[in-house]
């Protein structure tokens, strides 16, 4: 039982220092986040950059204070990967919106994604849906969250250059709206993609079965 113990807390380690080794790539994200807004709304100059890596770090921040938090009241101590999945949730829930919200709501988008994070593992794992690293909970969920913050809190006042404004700002119920759609389409698309798979693979195993007999 020892021995047990002993080497499912090596594999917790590795994949805890696997999990740090990927936070430090958050040098990746403020080099990913702030140019991309180049390419949907043109060219906006250092201001617009600045401002996206601003968000994206205060949305990691908060991510990671939330994460800590929610992880220490519902589990009874701090739990070291639910802190790297709700900083990882922060910048995965800012990236759409970086460059149009302000910093408060960069920071409010990145708590939520934090608190989003450790609840969908813990309901991850009540399902015994296999998710070992908090994939589906950061990306998944969180990606979900910041495709709808766009709709929320966009703002045409920062630097981003977004034509319109988001529900929050005064700009109405169709920016949302266009997010759903989106979030929506991919969705479906996924959901096609994995039933044609499916398809396929029974079709395969039912032809496997027949040559067999």
């Amino acid at each position: 039982e020892t021995a047990k113990r002993s080497g499912r807390h090596y594999i917790m380690f590795q994949t805890d220092a696997k999990r740090l080794t990927k936070t430090a790539r958050r040098k990746d994200w403020e080099k990913f986040s702030p140019p991309a807004i180049f390419f949907p709304v043109g060219e906006v100059g250092p201001a617009g950059i600045s401002h996206a890596m601003v968000t994206t770090n205060m949305a990691a921040a908060a991510g990671l204070i939330s994460a800590t938090s929610l992880a220490w009241v519902r589990l009874g101590k701090p739990d070291f990967s639910m802190s790297i999945n709700g900083t990882l949730a922060g910048l995965v829930a800012i990236t759409a919106a970086c460059p149009f919200v302000s910093v408060g709501s960069a920071l409010l988008i990145g708590a939520i994604g934090g608190v989003l994070a450790v609840q969908a593992v813990l309901v991850f794992d009540r399902l015994r849906i296999d998710d070992p690293v908090g994939a589906l909970s950061v990306h998944l969920v969180n990606g979900i969250w910041g495709t709808l913050a766009v709709g929320l809190f966009s703002s045409r006042s920062y630097p981003g250059g977004i034509p319109v404004d988001g529900l929050f700002c005064g700009g109405g119920i169709g920016l949302l709206m266009s997010q759903l759609i989106g979030i929506a389409a991919v969705g479906g698309l996924y959901v096609c993609g994995v039933c044609l798979w499916l398809a396929v693979d029974s079709r395969d195993c039912r032809a496997a079965r027949v040559r067999r007999v």
